[in-house]
């Protein structure tokens, strides 16, 4: 009998990732983020961690990326943050 998995581990590259601990450090930049998914695409064999981030004011993704380098492994930080307002 097959069990899925209880948790939203994924591997990326190599290394297991935790999608919730993204998201958690990506709300936790700014008051101003209403909401945070996480998804993993993979193109020719290399996956890419994508954010997609809803927020009630413009925030930087170059602030953000950086906020984020400062709390997760580099394996972990999202190579697309889109955010939308």
């Amino acid at each position: 009998k097959f069990v899925a998995r209880n948790d939203r581990q994924v591997k990326v590259n190599g290394y297991r990732v935790e999608v919730e601990d993204i998201e958690y450090n990506i709300s936790r930049f700014s008051s101003d983020i209403e909401q945070v998914a996480v998804d993993v695409r993979e193109v020719d064999g290399f996956s890419f961690i994508i954010a997609y981030v809803k927020t009630s004011m413009q925030i930087s993704h170059q602030d953000l990326l950086q906020f984020l380098s400062t709390r997760l492994p580099k394996h972990m930080l999202p190579t697309f943050p889109t955010i939308t307002l």
